[in-house]
């Protein structure tokens, strides 16, 4: 009789085993290493590239197809390719479905925006950014068929920092896969979706969304560097007569010392008479 029970209990631990062996092994990293300063631009562009893909294909895509995407990423880059769209093949082949495709070629475009602004992430960092929102589309979905709950997510973590995009009219939406198409014409450029999206972040963060806090502050530096700091005292202003929370508000006031102290370092802008003394010295 024991020996009989043996039998079946090691019958059970190899079914087991096989079991296990099968199981597929999660990508996703957990962690929060790739969501700092330095990370956190690079991760919401290729969200931001995500988000669009959902919205413009009217919500019919679903966490399954991200996920799909989110690992051929991983491959393209782990067999050594960067970040650059023209390196990134690992979708090209006719098992990916137009959406994966659409999802794929949005992040790509988003890559590229970044990469004329600021050096790429290196291979290493892209990967956990990519594992870190696959992540993501673990823990906010499920495993149905039509899941988006991380999709739905999205939504509303990106309309909180004041990023917005409707749906594409068929016309464009059946020439979006063409390889010869314009990426600037696919932009929304009515003014209805002209948002400041630093005075969305800042609110986000003051309305309780922390990681909002990275893309506020990075922002809003990134645009004193650029010669906006008029633009980042008045969004600090307008944020500070709300009565934002005490670790908001020393943030705000640091950003508000910093704007005001880059504008006296900043030549004023010559007057008429100046412009024509100018012009007369150059004759």
């Amino acid at each position: 009789m024991k020996k009989c029970k043996r039998k079946k209990l090691e019958k059970k631990r190899r079914l087991e085993r096989q079991r296990q062996r099968r199981k597929p092994v999660s990508q996703a990293y957990c962690g929060n290493k790739y969501r700092n300063e330095d990370s956190v631009p690079f991760l919401m562009q290729t969200e931001i590239g995500i988000y669009e893909s959902f919205v413009i294909t009217d919500r019919k895509i679903t966490d399954h197809h991200v996920r799909r995407v989110l690992e051929g990423l991983i491959r393209d880059v782990r067999g050594g390719v960067d970040g650059n769209s023209s390196g990134l093949t690992s979708l090209d082949d006719s098992s990916a479905g137009d959406e994966e495709h659409l999802i794929a070629w949005s992040i790509r475009q988003h890559w590229d925006g970044y990469a004329q602004e600021a050096p790429l992430p290196g291979r290493g960092t892209i990967i956990g950014i990519l594992q870190t929102i696959l992540a993501s589309v673990e823990t906010w979905g499920n495993t149905s068929p039509t899941s988006r709950g991380y999709l739905r997510y999205l939504e509303g973590f990106m309309n909180d920092l004041g990023v917005h995009c409707r749906p594409l009219p068929p016309e464009i939406g059946e020439s979006i896969f063409d390889a010869d198409a314009d990426y600037e014409s696919f932009q929304d450029e009515d003014e209805e979706y002209e948002e400041n999206v630093l005075l969305a972040a800042g609110r986000a963060w003051a309305s309780g969304e922390n990681s909002a806090r990275v893309v506020f502050s990075s922002l809003a530096e990134e645009m004193i560097d650029n010669g906006e700091a008029e633009q980042v005292v008045q969004t600090v202003q307008q944020m500070l007569e709300a009565d934002p929370p005490k670790h908001v508000r020393k943030k705000l006031q640091e950003l508000l010392k910093m704007s005001l102290e880059t504008q006296q370092r900043s030549p004023p802008p010559p007057t008429r008479v100046g412009r024509f003394l100018h012009w007369l010295v150059g004759k």
